[in-house]
């Protein structure tokens, strides 16, 4: 037996098709609702993503427009294509990009940057600097780019956040000297030059699982880091963290690589090397 309701009448302006919706029974409603929420349930909404800048104040930004943006990037050495912008409070979100380099120094001494995010996955390449010096610089997120050359991501002392999940090579001086960063993954790396990863006083761990060969001087003078976790090394310079004075407590790297002497140290200063 059906249950009657009264009085349930949805007003034509707020119903797309123009017409009244009227119902008489409360089977009828919950019907209705079911095949509503099916409907909802099946509709993809597909939020818009580009390359995003965040300021501290979005009166200091260099790029009134995306043409000022591809401006500086060809400028630079780079290669970009943007084909719009879109403004939000202190956020920039560029679009229509495609395999964009960023070129040489990107972004590399500016006070009022606070966030690079590429969550379009538009960015593919850097040249040398890049993301450093930067006063106020939290977060640098470019998960698509795949190389870039010296020099980048340095200096910052409000970093916190760094992505680079797909770069495969990078040259030399890079994520150093980055006073709040407490965690470095380079999950693509394979190749990399000297002097990267170090002087960071805050850092606890560094990984690269697919790093095969790095040159001189890389991962020193981290004061605070206990785990380097480089398991597939086949090629190592001198002066990287073998020797070091600081707390590593845990080297995964093929032993093989190292002269007695090295390991020695390294045991001394009570690191394990597996």
């Amino acid at each position: 037996m059906a249950t009657y309701i009264s009085g349930l009448c949805l007003p034509t302006a707020i119903l797309s098709t123009g017409v009244p919706y009227n119902v008489t029974t409360l089977e009828q409603l919950t019907a209705d609702i079911a095949t509503l929420n099916a409907i909802l349930d099946n509709t993809c909404v597909t939020a818009r993503v580009g390359f995003e800048l965040t300021w501290n104040d979005i009166a200091n930004t260099p790029f009134a427009t995306h043409t000022d943006l591809n401006t500086f990037i060809n400028g630079n050495g780079g290669a970009a294509n943007y084909t719009s912008v879109e403004t939000v409070g202190n956020v920039q979100t560029f679009y229509g990009g495609t395999a964009v380099n960023l070129g040489d120094s990107f972004m590399d001494g500016n006070d009022n940057i606070v966030s690079i995010r590429d969550d379009a996955f538009q960015v593919v390449a850097q040249g040398d600097g890049g993301q450093s010096t930067c006063a106020i610089l939290e977060t640098i997120a470019l998960p698509a780019l795949i190389t870039q050359l010296g020099n980048c991501q340095n200096g910052n002392p409000a970093l916190t956040s760094l992505n680079l999940q797909a770069m495969t090579a990078q040259g030399k001086s890079c994520q150093s000297s980055n006073d709040t960063l407490l965690s470095i993954s380079l999950p693509s790396l394979t190749t990399q030059t000297g002097e990267n990863q170090s002087d960071n006083p805050a850092l606890l761990n560094f990984t690269a699982n697919a790093l095969t060969s790095q040159t001189d001087n890389n991962q020193i003078n981290n004061p605070l880091l206990t785990t380097i976790t480089t398991p597939a090394l086949t090629s190592i310079g001198t002066g990287n963290y073998v020797g070091c004075t600081y707390n590593i407590m845990t080297i995964n790297v093929d032993a093989s690589l190292f002269g007695a002497a090295d390991i020695l140290l390294a045991q001394a200063g009570g690191a394990t090397i597996i």
